[in-house]
This record gives structure tokens, sequence and C-alpha cells, in this order.
């Protein structure tokens, strides 16, 4: 019996992977013409929970959340992340300007790594900013 690649709304186009689809990490990394990126720019293999395989279809399903925890005055950003890497961590409050927080986060291996920002490494809580972006970037 085949399960369903569990898109996230095929009828309007959407044909993104839901986080419990079956197509994550279950595609050929062999393939001789497998393309560096998917359809929308993204790295074509990425490790989205389950191993560091290409997806199936046209998309790759990463994981990249934010929200506000564990304190009232604090934000947790959250990444699929890979082992023996290490992460630097940007913040913007005009998409302009970029400030670096952190250069040297480790991936907590095959599943997501997770980075809290308290204010102490980005001049202040997210709660006293009027908005504030961030970017992370694997570093060499």
């Amino acid at each position: 019996m085949t399960r369903p690649p569990l898109f996230i709304d095929a009828e309007n186009g959407n044909f993104r992977l839901q986080p419990r689809s079956p197509c994550i990490d279950a595609g050929d990394n062999t393939l001789p013409q497998l393309p560096e990126t998917d359809i929308s720019g993204m790295h074509r293999i990425m490790f989205c929970g389950k191993s560091p395989a290409v997806n199936m279809g046209s998309y790759e399903h990463c994981i990249n959340a934010l929200k506000v925890s564990p304190g009232p005055r604090e934000t947790t950003v959250t990444w699929s992340s890979l082992p023996g890497t290490t992460y630097s961590i940007l913040y913007s409050e005009d998409f302009l300007t970029w400030h670096l927080a952190d250069d040297n986060v480790p991936s907590t291996g095959f599943e997501t790594t997770f980075w809290i920002d308290g204010g102490s490494r980005t001049g202040g809580p997210p709660s006293v900013v009027s908005r504030r972006f961030y970017r992370l970037l694997e570093n060499p």
C-alpha cells in the first residue's frame, strides 16, 4: 500500500511537504544528475530529522522555527542540523544591517538544534525591540 506524500495544499498548487510526510529524506542521493538546489533555490540535501538524504519531490523540507519561550523575554530559534557542524547566528531589525549574535553554535547531531535569544548577545531582549530577524549560517 502506497502512503500519500502529504503535500501542504496540492489542490491550490502548494507541493511542499508537510513535516510528517513519508517523502522527507526518502530520496536517492546517488542519482547522477541530482541538482544542487531544489525548485525554490534551497540546497537539495538538507537534514530534516530522519537522515541526510534528498527528499522526494521538487522541494526540500527543513525545520526553521521561532517561538517565544521559555521566558517571557526570550525567543527560541530552531533549525535542522547536521552532526559535527557549527553555525553562526546573525540578527537584524531592518533586513539591511546584520549583527553577529553567536559565531560557534554546535549542532546537536541528527536532529534539530536550538538557540535562545535572551538579549545578552543581541543588545536587548526580543520583547523590547519593535522587530527582529534572524539568519543562520553553516560555518565552513
